[in-house]
């Protein structure tokens, strides 16, 4: 006993330390990976985000796995290496598939269309997100995010419609879910596209309504940078509009909220080259050095996208000044950079920008502005039928899986209609069938009480008949033999007193002799006259006769014991029936199986209960598995009938079968 608790203790301890252990390596995990988010060092940050990598390799848990490989390649993502970020969601989507996790997923598949987003590769990134819609679940934050993104895409290829339907969408999503901050985010990007449309009242209008929610957030560590860009944003519109005193004012807010320069030196150089191109627009720009300032920024934050715009909006500060040669040295540096991210609509307006620097080309800068803008309509329309094309295969696959779900979700209904309806039929089936049986049983029980009362009264019958028989010699006996046995004697008596010759001897033995028949028959007469009073054995004799005939068909010994004092008449004929009945089907699996030279039968009475036993000296049987054998369940019944007991034991030297009822 000792050494079993000693070995559950130890398997208790195993268990407690291996969970221990899996614990500590997740602890040591997110440990690893906060460590690589916070440290300064970016090679000290790669060194750690590869331990975790390791580390995450050895877990025995593969969906824990497949997420904390999420939150590594993450970290990538936030240090720029595109690369390896990229590399390790595609390995971590190949994992996912395996397990099954669809969740994590979508998620990764969300990761891609982000990484294309950042490679300005457009038509990679709508694929990637509209993969993701399909595999995240609707209830979910990033499936509403991946709206938002695709939403933004839409603006980003000029799709201004398109966009504004996606993100009503999200708006509406994002204010059921309550996420403040992406209704934020939403309200922004919508007043981007209201100013593509030129709808600049609208476009002022989401400003403030996203400035509004930006104040509900904030404790969000990026609030004061947000603020900058939301007030860069509202001068934008004002820029667009000519408003420029309007311009200057919001830039000149978002530039002096909080320590931008410190905070964000990107929107720092956005702010700083948007208000000095204010200035320039409304004549009130004394000197270039801010823009070449934030130039500077940009060019050390190899912000391509900004060292465009800067490089222009020099150019056109040297075109106003009428330098026409500094004014194209920074159109073509633009102009180049342009070419090399493929951001056309640059291109056509820093080509616009050349030709009023150099007339004497104009029509070259024509001719290639011409055909730009043919190409930049033909990829606007490429571009526009592959989201398009990507959309319609996914609304394609979505209305697909909705017709699998709905025919799923009928035949899975008519299955459970048909499954219930079958087993009404079966229940009422076997209902009627039970019924029936219950029917045929209280009509055999009817016909063995009926059976038996006729055993009963033939026996009683025959009983009666040798009674009467018996008195009738008794009778005969008393009234006649030992009449005429008694004149004899007297007549024998009167030779031997009267009669001088005869043989005295002889005479008195024939006397003696007399006398002793006269007293057998009268011995006789009063045991026949007794037990035709007193003998009350109806059921015994039956089961006797049985015995008997059964002894003398097969071959089988029997033995009857019972208490004589029994009184029968306590037993009801139901009793008897299902008693008579029980010793017959016993006897009938003796002669079947047993192979038994004796079988005893034996009868009491203890207390208020009629205790039997049937035991054969046979081969006996396995009670187990022939419990429920059409015999031994008569047996059962017909005593739960008497609300009686049954227990049968066998060995290989015998059966026994005892059983009991109350009277």
């Amino acid at each position: 006993m000792i050494r079993k608790v000693y070995i559950a203790f130890l398997l208790l301890i195993s268990c407690q330390n291996e969970e221990s252990k899996k614990t500590s390596n997740h602890n040591e995990l997110d440990q690893l990976i906060i460590d690589a988010r916070n440290v300064n060092n970016k090679e000290i940050g790669e060194k750690k985000l590869e331990l975790a990598y390791q580390l995450n390799n050895n877990l025995a848990n593969d969906s824990i796995k497949s997420r904390f490989f999420r939150k590594i390649s993450c970290e990538y993502y936030n240090y720029g290496l595109w690369e390896t970020y990229y590399n390790l969601t595609k390995e971590n989507i190949v994992f996912a598939k395996k397990i099954n996790d669809t969740l994590t997923l979508g998620k990764l598949y969300y990761d891609l269309g982000d990484y294309f987003y950042e490679k300005n590769i457009n038509d990679s990134s709508f694929y990637y997100y509209n993969q993701a819609l399909k595999a995240i679940p609707f209830h979910n934050k990033e499936k509403i995010r991946t709206q938002f993104n695709i939403a933004k895409l839409y603006l980003n290829e000029n799709q201004l419609i398109e966009s504004e339907v996606q993100l009503i969408k999200t708006i509406s999503q994002a204010k059921a879910e309550n996420n403040v901050r992406l209704l934020y985010e939403c309200y922004s990007v919508l007043g981007g596209v209201q100013n593509g449309l030129k709808n600049y009242t609208e476009a002022i209008k989401s400003y403030h309504i996203s400035k509004n929610y930006l104040n509900k957030i904030p404790n969000d560590e990026l609030y004061p940078v947000l603020v900058s860009e939301n007030y860069n944003n509202t001068a934008n519109v004002y820029l667009d509009m000519k408003d420029y005193s309007k311009a200057i004012e919001f830039y000149q807010k978002g530039l002096n909220y909080g320590n931008i320069r410190k905070e964000s030196p990107l929107v720092y150089s956005i702010l700083t080259d948007n208000l000095t191109y204010a200035k320039l627009k409304s004549g009130t720009l004394k000197s270039p050095d801010k823009f070449f300032e934030a130039l500077r920024i940009r060019d050390s934050l190899d912000n391509k996208l900004g060292i465009i715009m800067s490089q222009q909006r020099i150019g056109e500060y040297y075109l106003q000044e009428k330098d026409s040669s500094k004014a194209l040295q920074h159109f073509s540096i633009a102009y180049e950079l342009a070419k090399q991210t493929r951001t056309h609509r640059d291109q056509l307006a820093i080509l616009k920008l050349k030709k009023q620097a150099n007339p004497a080309k104009a029509a070259k800068y024509q001719e290639i502005y011409i055909n730009l803008s043919d190409s930049l309509l033909l990829e606007e329309r490429n571009t526009r039928n592959k989201f398009a094309k990507i959309e319609f295969e996914t609304e394609q696959i979505e209305q697909e899986k909705t017709d699998l779900a709905k025919k799923m979700n009928f035949i899975l209904i008519l299955s459970t209609l048909t499954v219930f309806l079958l087993g009404t039929l079966y229940f009422l089936y076997r209902q009627k069938v039970k019924n029936k049986v219950l029917v045929l049983e209280k009509e055999q029980q009817k016909s063995n009480e009926e059976v038996y009362n006729l055993l009963l009264t033939q026996q009683q019958q025959v009983d009666q008949v040798r009674a009467f028989e018996k008195k009738r010699i008794a009778t005969e006996l008393h009234d006649g033999v030992i009449s005429e046995l008694f004149g004899i004697r007297l007549h024998l008596e009167r030779l031997i007193f009267l009669e001088k010759e005869v043989d005295k001897a002889n005479v008195e033995n024939y006397l003696g002799k007399l006398n002793s028949l006269e007293n057998e028959i009268r011995q006789i007469s009063h045991k026949l006259a007794e037990e035709t009073a007193f003998r009350n054995e109806g059921f015994i004799l039956l089961v006797e006769n049985y015995l008997d005939e059964f002894e003398n068909d097969f071959a089988i010994e029997t033995d009857l014991l019972y208490d004589a004092s029994l009184s029968w008449e306590t037993l009801s004929n139901e009793q008897k029936i299902n008693l008579f009945r029980i010793i017959q089907e016993a006897l009938t699996n003796v002669r079947k199986y047993a192979k038994a030279k004796k079988v005893t039968v034996s009868f009491g009475l203890n207390n208020s209960l009629f205790e039997f036993s049937i035991v054969d000296d046979g081969i006996g049987f396995d009670v187990s598995k022939n419990k429920n054998g059409i015999g031994l369940t008569n047996m059962h019944f017909r005593l739960e009938n008497l609300n009686g007991n049954l227990h049968i034991t066998s060995t290989e030297k015998g059966t026994t079968i005892k059983g009991n009822f109350p009277i």
